[in-house]
Order: structure tokens, then sequence, then C-alpha cells
């Protein structure tokens, strides 16, 4: 595992224990691990998200990273701390408007296409209907 959880989840911080796992996620080098932890006499949690960079939006990191937030979020009454951690951002925004770019040109030229073979204007409409991948 590359980041910082190799040492969040070692015994080297003074006074800091792990208490174990409440979250995890992995898909190849990218990870969310969110662990219960103690430090001295306080219960908290840690969450540590390590996502290389990617060029577009809507990864599964992302969508982790949300569900993440959503356990810790109900186990807030049993929480007195959360330390965030993170290597990397989740998203280059570069990425999603050159997405939105390619779909952009991809429904015009549609839309051309189908004026061309005389389709009703109800065809026309059908490019801007984009579905998820």
């Amino acid at each position: 595992m590359h980041g910082p959880m190799r040492w969040i989840r070692s015994a080297e911080i003074a006074q800091y224990k792990n208490q174990g796992p409440i979250y995890e996620w992995a898909d190849g080098p990218a990870y969310l691990m969110i662990d219960r932890v103690a430090y001295g006499h306080k219960a908290g949690a840690i969450l540590c998200y390590h996502n290389p960079p990617v060029h577009q939006i809507g990864t599964a990191g992302l969508y982790a990273f949300h569900d993440g937030m959503d356990v810790v979020f109900n186990k807030k009454a049993e929480l007195e701390f959360l330390i965030l951690c993170s290597a990397n951002a989740p998203v280059h925004s570069g990425g999603d408007l050159k997405e939105s770019l390619i779909k952009l040109q991809a429904t015009l030229k549609r839309k051309r296409e189908l004026e061309a073979s005389g389709a009703s204007g109800s065809m026309w409409a059908q490019p801007y209907s984009w579905k998820p991948r």
C-alpha cells in the first residue's frame, strides 16, 4: 500500500492507538481507509485518502470518498475528533472540461447528421440526452 496509510497503521505515534478499520476501499493504487483510533483517552477516526492524479470527473475513488464520509457522519456521536489525511487530488478540473468538450463535439456532429438526413425535431433532441458510461 502506497501513501501515508502504512505509517498511520503503525504503532510509531506516541499516545496513538489504531483500533481497526471502519471503512476500506481500494482500486489499483487508489485507496480510502477510515480507521477508528484513540489518542490518549479521546476516541476518534482517521480518514486517509490516497488517489493518484486522474484526468476525469466522477472516478470510483471520488465516489468511495463520498461513501466513506457518509460512514463517518453516521458515527459522529461516537467520535470526538476526525483527522483527514490525503495525498494527491481527487480530480483535475481540466479533465472534466476536456470530457465535456468531447461529448459536446460528438453531440453536435450527430445533430448535423440527423438534420442532413431529414430527421424530425424530436430525433435531433436524442443526442442531448447524455448517459453516464
